[in-house]
């Protein structure tokens, strides 16, 4: 033991004679460390464990305990550790001691085995008995363990994940849940599986995500794709310079052969509560193709029941007029790539009933437009007033319904629609083309090519010679009449005038007949006829 040391003896002797008290003091230095020895040491262990040891002299004990997972260090004077409830492995503690001379001793260590066959529990810290659209529930484990989550749900909704003390559902459709937590510690106990139920009801609108970036500048096609967080069922509307089309749309979209325009596509989302949204993309197309916008009438088609554009009949129409049309531009047109169809209307009175069935032979009026490839106006349109013009004439024909369509009329729709100039009858094709292409001083449309050619130039003879000296001969005689005319029409005036100042100078005479000779009229006196008096020659 380090320090000073006093020794004191006191004496006496037999007769009880005592002497003074001899005190004696030194310094003593420590030099030996103290020693450990430990009394209950199992070297395996069920779940808890207890370590005993004892010192040889007053010394501060500190430990330190390595467990699988985790080394801690703490003061342990007592001579004493206990464990419980011990994850399964491999143990150590270790024991260092310094006693009161600064000498320090260890570690003394000793190592053992733990057996874990406790299960792992949960304790739930939130729980809650009611959610919006979201829902978070959260608890503690009693020990390092891996978990999964099992949840259960209205429509058919089920999960099985992985979870760490917590799991998060968004966009929850609306209903009953049960949320199964299950926990396998690292000695293969199994835990559970703990369960909450909560009730919940989806007020949240579903969201979109584009997948990629979006163009906004294309060149005749786009494709475009997006994921949703929750199910959905959705609907496509398509913006185009043709006509909206709504569409049937399942994470993705693509067009083709796209117009010049701009274009926008809107998904409509519906998620299982009710719950709706949608999101716009809009886009700009730029191709070099000519399109032409027209009213084709036609006549004699017979047409069943179309009552509107949502009757299947409609629809059945419409789909003949696209393959016929379709087929009579490609057999007759350059560069033929689309037709699109915007509206068809029928005009007529119904011919024949029977049942319920109504049978007309009707003018069909289908607004359409065709494209072409390429950018040359006079070529396109060459051939398209070529294919117009021997419809017009008979020279073709379409068949639609089964029935043998002839031309009524054609509308060709200019400037984007604010110009329009109609065509009956039998049409030339350079009247056709002439309404898009100008031919230019000095050209003229050829009729078999319907485009523009050179005028041909005539040379002077003779007889357009005597025939220009003919006309300006003619010309002076018409004017020297003229001028005759005028001079004996002024002299006339002239005479006229002379004589009326003549006669208002002469004296006026009131009677140039004496009264003497002047006689009445004879007077006829009238009698009503049924005074009058006949004979054989006369009545009086």
């Amino acid at each position: 033991m380090k320090g000073n040391v006093t020794i004191e003896i006191d004496a006496r002797d037999k007769s009880r004679n005592s002497a003074p008290t001899y005190k004696y003091t030194w310094y003593n230095k420590d030099t030996t460390p103290p020693v450990l020895t430990l009394i209950r040491k199992e070297a395996l262990t069920v779940n808890h464990a207890w370590i005993t040891w004892s010192v040889n002299e007053p010394a501060s004990a500190n430990c330190t305990l390595t467990t699988p997972f985790t080394t801690v260090v703490f003061s342990c004077d007592t001579g004493l550790w206990s464990g419980f409830s011990l994850l399964g492995g491999s143990y150590e503690l270790g024991i260092r001691l310094l006693d009161r001379g600064n000498n320090a001793a260890g570690p003394f260590v000793h190592k053992w085995l733990n057996v874990d066959t406790i299960r792992p529990r949960v304790t739930f810290t939130k729980i809650p008995s009611k959610t919006y659209s979201n829902a978070t529930i959260q608890w503690n484990v009693s020990e390092p363990v891996n978990g999964s989550c099992e949840i259960r749900g209205p429509a058919n909704f089920y999960r099985n994940v992985s979870c760490n003390g917590s799991w998060v559902g968004v966009n929850l459709p609306p209903g009953s849940f049960t949320l199964g937590v299950t926990l396998i510690d690292t000695s293969g106990n199994v835990g559970g599986p703990s369960r909450h139920q909560w009730i919940n009801d989806d007020v949240t609108p579903p969201s979109l995500r584009w997948i990629g970036s979006p163009p906004t500048l294309t060149n005749g096609s786009i494709s475009l794709s997006w994921t949703t967080d929750e199910a959905v069922t959705s609907l496509c509307t398509v913006h185009s310079p043709i006509k909206d089309k709504n569409e049937s749309c399942n994470n993705e979209w693509v067009g083709t052969d796209l117009r010049n325009g701009e274009y926008s596509l809107t998904v409509k989302m519906v998620d299982g509560s009710g719950n709706k949204a949608q999101t716009i993309h809009y886009w700009n197309n730029t191709i070099q193709d000519l399109v032409f916008e027209l009213i084709f009438t036609l006549a004699n088609v017979i047409v069943t029941n179309v009552a509107n554009k949502t009757s299947p009949e409609y629809n059945t129409l419409e789909a003949e007029s696209q393959i016929s049309l379709e087929n009579f531009y490609r057999s007759r047109i350059e560069n033929f790539k689309s037709l699109n169809i915007k509206n068809i209307t029928v005009e007529s009175m119904p011919a024949r009933r029977k049942r319920r069935t109504i049978t007309t032979r009707s003018e069909l009026v289908i607004y359409h437009d065709v494209v072409q490839g390429g950018n040359s106006m006079s070529k396109s349109t060459a051939s398209l007033s070529k294919a117009w013009s021997t419809f017009s004439t008979g020279g073709s024909s379409l068949t639609i319904g089964g029935s043998t369509a002839t031309f009524a009329k054609l509308v060709l729709m200019l400037e984007g629609g604010t110009t329009n100039i109609t065509f009956s009858g039998r049409i030339k094709a350079c009247d056709i083309a002439q309404s898009y292409v100008t031919c230019r001083v000095g050209e003229q449309c050829d009729e078999s090519t319907a485009m523009c050619v050179a005028k041909k130039r005539m040379r002077p003879d003779n007889d357009g010679l005597i025939l220009s000296v003919a006309l300006g001969v003619s010309a002076l005689v018409v004017l020297l009449l003229g001028i005759i005319i005028i001079g004996l029409f002024y002299l006339r005036k002239k005479e006229e005038q002379r004589k009326r100042r003549k006669f208002k100078q002469e004296p006026k005479k009131r009677f140039e007949t004496p009264i003497a000779t002047i006689r009445s009229p004879s007077q006829t006196i009238y009698r009503p006829y049924n005074n009058w008096h006949c004979d054989r020659e006369r009545c009086q």
